[in-house]
């Protein structure tokens, strides 16, 4: 997913950050993170989804996050 001009590369454990003039790693974040919105656009909010732990009855809960680049 292109975000200025940096790539960003979901993969399962992980999301890559790379410069895509250089092809430089700027990052890498280790985390079960899932995009939700998909394409390749700049527009509009990235969407992900990460794991939010488990409920009393056992099951899956997976928490809502937007994605920020902080400039650090």
């Amino acid at each position: 997913m292109l975000r200025g001009s940096y790539l960003l590369l979901f993969s399962p454990g992980y999301i890559e950050v790379r410069n895509v003039a250089t092809n430089a790693l700027i990052q890498m974040i280790k985390g079960d993170v899932r995009t939700l919105r998909p394409g390749l656009k700049e527009q509009g909010m990235l969407v992900a989804a990460t794991s939010g732990g488990r409920t009393d009855d056992g099951t899956g809960k997976e928490r809502l996050v937007e994605l920020v680049y902080n400039g650090q």
